[in-house]
């Protein structure tokens, strides 16, 4: 599990600060060397980053489609991957981003509803 590297902390971190644009670096250089189910749950993570960053710059349309496709990457995964609680963190995003996906004119970003990303390391057996 690759959880615990460094680069996936730092990602947390930087999305937890609301600097999305810096979370989606520091997972995209773990994105590149993981594969299969692994490669596309950090996609989805960076695909957030990605809507949220462009939905602070008013970009509505790359948001809208950035965070669809980070919701169709992350749907197959349990309710927790990677010490991540997910199931809990895409209902909150959904939330979150409910008038970008419901409304042509959405209100600007508000990076206080933006829910933290919680990360709880598996315990080892």
């Amino acid at each position: 599990m690759a959880g615990d590297d460094p680069r996936f902390l730092e990602g947390i971190e930087h999305f937890n600060r609301r600097d999305f644009y810096a979370a989606h670096d520091a997972w995209e250089s773990l994105w590149l060397e993981r594969f299969g189910e692994e490669k596309h749950f950090l996609q989805g993570l960076i695909l957030c980053a990605v809507a949220l960053h462009h939905y602070g710059r008013r970009n509505f349309k790359g948001a809208r489609s950035r965070f669809r496709l980070a919701l169709s990457r992350l749907e197959p995964y349990p309710d927790a991957y990677w010490g991540v609680n997910l199931k809990n963190f895409v209902r909150r995003m959904n939330g979150s981003l409910h008038k970008l996906l419901t409304e042509d004119n959405p209100p600007d970003l508000d990076p206080q509803r933006v829910p933290l990303l919680k990360f709880k390391p598996p315990k080892l057996p």
